[in-house]
């Protein structure tokens, strides 16, 4: 009896041990049954690898914890994707260019380090169920998805939305912390989005965005570019300091600009071609600008009652009969530090003072570089040294 034991007790090892190996591997999935190979995985650790396969639909059944990450690329056939019982991942989820994908389903998942989907143009739609609560970097790009619902993060590093031609807006109202990056551009015309909650941000590029609320941002640590916007009005009634550089440009109905609380910026100020624009006096207790002031466009009033420090130069064209530059005359006067000086009214083509390769200067201004550059992620290393280049230049 005790030898049957013995054997039965020897038998049971053997089992646990190969489904401990099983459930701890550097999975390659080529087809529904390799999946079907780790369904009894709780927990599973490794990375699960889908690439370039002929599966149409694939279920990851079992898998509850992933202590690693699930990766999908160029999976050409793949029109249907579920994650049925997964609630969390300690690295990464990734789905890149699986093109005829319709559909993809994380009824349970509330937690994961890295959420990306790029370029899916048959992807309708993006839904957490079950509240996806804990996210470092969230990345929807190049998708015809029309809609994401369920993000409740009350923080997270870097918040990506672009190129989604369908995506008329996106809800996050749980969340007050952007730690990077936050990069919304290129939608739907109109995009609206909501992030009511939001105290910090790092960085932020809106592109073609239509409405937004940001009601409580009190503090941004680097650098902001408002290019090519539809909104009308755009306040950031709370905001105190920008350490950054702020680029404010090509925004052609824009007609009110509404900084009313911010007192310092720690880069350059460069508001340009916003042809509605034409009273600026956003900036009532703006004190010190640590780059150079440049703002050009057909404005008849530029306000700047409380500033005393501009570490960098000045550059103000219009094209209005009607501005004087007895005000920028002023600032002249211990206020503007930099050697270059320029303020010019009635001006047939107003010109950014940000230098554009003659001799010294930039290569290209933050401005246009924002509307020419195909790569978005590129725009924060221009932006990031504006600053630091205009106190050298003037």
């Amino acid at each position: 009896m005790k030898s049957i034991y013995l054997k039965l007790f020897t038998l049971a090892c053997i089992l646990a041990q190969v489904l401990a190996d099983e459930c701890n591997q550097e999975l390659k999935v080529n087809s529904q049954q390799d999946l079907d190979s780790i369904r009894q995985c709780r927990l599973f650790t490794g990375t699960i690898t889908v690439d370039q396969t002929d599966a149409s639909s694939l279920k990851f059944n079992g898998v509850e914890t992933l202590d690693g990450s699930v990766i999908l690329t160029g999976n050409n056939a793949l029109t249907q994707l579920s994650f049925p019982q997964l609630v969390s991942v300690s690295n990464q989820i990734k789905l890149e260019n699986n093109r005829a994908l319709v559909s993809v389903d994380f009824p349970m998942l509330q937690s994961v380090r890295s959420f990306e989907i790029i370029v899916h143009p048959a992807l309708q739609a993006l839904s957490f169920p079950a509240e996806l609560s804990h996210i470092d970097t969230f990345t929807v790009t190049d998708t015809t998805i029309t809609r994401v619902d369920g993000l409740k993060a009350a923080q997270i590093r870097d918040f990506t939305v672009t190129n989604n031609i369908y995506l008329k807006s996106v809800t996050a109202s749980n969340m007050t912390a952007i730690n990077g990056m936050l990069m919304i551009a290129d939608n739907s015309p109109g995009f609206s989005l909501d992030l009511s909650s939001v105290q910090s941000v790092r960085s932020i590029v809106f592109r073609t965005v239509g409405t937004l609320n940001l009601s409580q941002l009190s503090k941004i640590n680097g650098d902001v570019a408002l290019i090519a916007n539809s909104f009308d009005e755009f306040a950031l009634s709370k905001l105190q300091s920008i350490d950054g550089t702020l680029t404010i440009s090509n925004n052609k109905r824009l007609s009110k600009l509404s900084f009313p609380e911010l007192t310092r910026l720690g880069g350059t100020l460069s508001i340009t071609d916003n042809p509605e624009l034409n009273t600026i006096d956003a900036f009532a207790k703006l004190q010190e600008v640590i780059g150079t002031l440049d703002v050009t466009g057909d404005f008849a009033e530029l306000r700047l009652p409380d500033l005393n420090d501009v570490r960098g130069g000045l550059n103000v064209q219009t094209s209005s009969n009607k501005f004087s530059c007895q005000d920028m005359e002023k600032l002249r006067n211990g206020v503007i530090k930099g050697n270059s000086y320029t303020c010019k009214a009635a001006v047939i083509n107003p010109k950014s003072g940000i230098s554009r390769g003659n001799g010294g200067g930039l290569g290209t201004s933050a401005a246009s570089m924002t509307l020419i550059h195909p790569r978005w992620s590129d725009l924060f290393v221009v932006l990031g040294t504006v600053s630091a280049l205009f106190i050298l230049v003037f």
